[in-house]
C-alpha cells in the first residue's frame, strides 16, 4: 500500500474525530453513550412460596402442596427434588430442612397470613445465571420444573423455566411458562391437559433492591390490583370482561383486596382455581396475598439430613426398552445408597452389587424382569432406612 494514502487516512480519520468532538462540545450532536459495565451472576437461587392459601390451609384431600419437577397430583409423580429443583421447608429458625411425601402436610409454628401457622415449603430455584448492570437493572434466568399441587393433588400446575427481569428503577416481573389441567368441582378427579402459556407473568415487583449480601427479598404486587376476566377462558381475543372480578363491595369495606397478574390469573381461570388468585368476597380472601420471593444471588445448598422422600416410583416399559431408576431422596451432601431388589413380594431382598449412587441403570429390561421390586435403603448410623419399593412392569412389545 502506498505510504501516503496511509498518512491521508490517518489524517482523514483525525479530523473527523475533532469536528465530532466540536459538536459535542457546542451540544449540536448527542455525546456517544457509555457502555454500560456489567457484573455476571451465577449460582443464584430462587424462593417462591405462592401464596398463603398453599402455605397454611388444607381446604380438601389433605393439603396443598410442592412438589419438584411436572407433575400430576399424584403421590406416584411426587418428588421433593429434580434437577436444579428443590422443595424445602424453611424453619422457624431460619434454617432450611427438607420435606417428603410423610410430611409434606405439616404444619409449623411459623406465623402466616392472619398469624396461621404454615408449612413452610418453598420450591427453590438454584443454579440461575444471569448480568448485573451498573445501573441496577438485572437479569437472571433458571431451568427446571416445579409443581403445585392444589387440592392435595386434584388441581395441579406447574412452573418451569422462571426469569427475572429488574430495571434500574427497581421495577421487575418474574416470568415463566405454566402447564397444567383443567378441573373442576363438578367432575373432581378428571384432568385435562392443558396447552402451555409461555412468559405468563408470575410476579409483579416493585421496590427491587439488591442489598450488601446479595439477596433480594420482596412482596410481588397484589393489593390494589384489578382483574377482569377474559369474556371466553383462555381466549385474549374475545376481550374482557368491563366487570371487575373483585366485588365492588369488597373494594369499599376498608379490607384488602387485590389480585395476582393478568396473564397468571387467565391460566388459573382455566385450571379451575381462578378465584383463589384474587379477592372474590370469600372466607379466603385475607390469604390469596403473595408470600415474600426471595433471591439470593450466590446461594450454596446447606447441608441436609438424608431425607427418603417416598417409595421408588414404580415403572412400566415395554420389552427392551431402556429404563433408568431414580432414588428418591434429598441430602447435602448426598449420600451412598443401597439399591435392593427381588422377584416379586415373597422373595427375599438382595443388595444390588457396585450400585450406589442415586441413579440405577437396568438397560434394556428383559420380559424375565416384569415384576421385580427395588428399593433403596440409606444408612443413618447404625440402622439403615429402606424406602417402600417400586415394580417394574414390563410389557410385551406386540407384534
Amino acid at each position: 500500500m502506498n505510504g501516503n494514502a496511509v498518512d491521508q487516512t490517518g489524517a482523514r480519520r483525525f479530523f473527523a474525530g475533532l469536528v465530532a468532538m466540536v459538536l459535542v462540545a457546542l451540544g449540536l450532536v448527542a455525546a456517544p453513550a457509555a457502555q454500560a459495565a456489567s457484573t455476571p451472576i451465577a449460582g443464584a437461587a430462587l424462593f417462591w412460596g405462592g401464596s398463603w392459601v398453599q402455605q397454611g390451609i388444607a381446604y380438601a384431600n389433605g393439603c396443598d402442596h410442592f412438589s419438584a419437577g411436572i407433575s400430576d397430583g399424584s403421590s406416584a409423580a411426587y418428588s421433593a427434588h429434580e434437577g436444579n429443583v428443590y422443595v424445602l421447608r424453611e424453619l422457624a429458625d431460619g434454617t432450611l430442612g427438607t420435606v417428603g411425601w410423610s410430611n409434606r402436610c405439616d404444619y409449623l409454628g411459623v406465623a402466616g397470613a392472619d398469624g396461621d401457622a404454615t408449612n413452610g415449603q418453598r420450591i427453590v430455584f438454584t443454579e440461575g445465571a444471569g448480568t448485573q448492570q451498573d445501573d441496577g437493572s438485572l437479569t437472571i434466568t433458571w431451568q427446571g420444573d416445579a409443581s403445585v399441587n392444589a387440592y392435595g393433588g386434584l388441581a395441579p400446575w406447574s412452573i418451569s423455566d422462571p426469569v427475572l427481569k429488574v430495571d434500574s428503577s427497581g421495577k421487575g416481573q418474574i416470568t415463566a411458562t405454566l402447564s397444567g389441567f383443567a378441573t373442576s368441582q363438578a367432575s373432581a378427579g378428571s384432568k385435562t391437559p392443558l396447552n402451555a402459556v409461555e412468559n405468563a407473568v408470575i410476579a409483579n415487583l416493585t421496590g427491587v433492591h439488591l442489598d450488601d449480601q446479595g439477596v433480594i427479598q420482596v412482596t410481588p404486587d397484589f393489593v390494589g390490583v384489578d382483574y377482569f376476566p377474559l369474556n371466553k377462558t383462555g381466549d385474549p381475543a374475545l376481550g374482557r370482561s368491563t366487570v371487575s372480578a373483585v366485588p365492588a363491595s369488597r373494594k369499599t369495606d376498608g379490607q384488602v383486596w387485590g389480585a395476582w397478574p393478568e396473564s397468571f390469573v387467565d391460566f388459573q381461570y382455566q385450571t379451575g382455581l381462578s378465584s383463589y388468585w384474587h379477592t372474590s368476597g370469600g372466607s379466603s380472601d385475607s390469604h390469596k396475598g403473595p408470600v415474600d420471593v426471595e433471591v439470593r444471588t450466590d446461594f450454596d445448598l446447606p447441608e441436609l439430613t438424608p431425607t427418603i422422600t417416598r417409595g421408588v416410583p414404580s415403572v412400566t416399559a415395554s420389552t427392551g426398552e431402556h429404563v433408568v431408576l431414580h432414588a428418591p431422596l434429598v441430602a447435602n451432601p448426598v449420600p451412598a445408597v443401597q439399591w435392593q431388589s427381588r422377584a416379586g413380594s415373597s422373595s427375599a431382598w438382595q443388595t444390588i452389587a457396585d450400585e450406589s449412587g442415586l441413579e440405577l441403570d437396568l438397560g434394556a429390561v428383559t420380559d424375565q424382569a416384569n415384576g421385580t421390586q427395588y428399593r433403596i435403603g440409606v444408612a443413618s448410623g447404625d440402622s439403615i432406612t429402606y424406602s417402600g419399593a417400586g415394580t417394574l412392569t414390563v410389557v410385551p412389545v406386540a407384534g
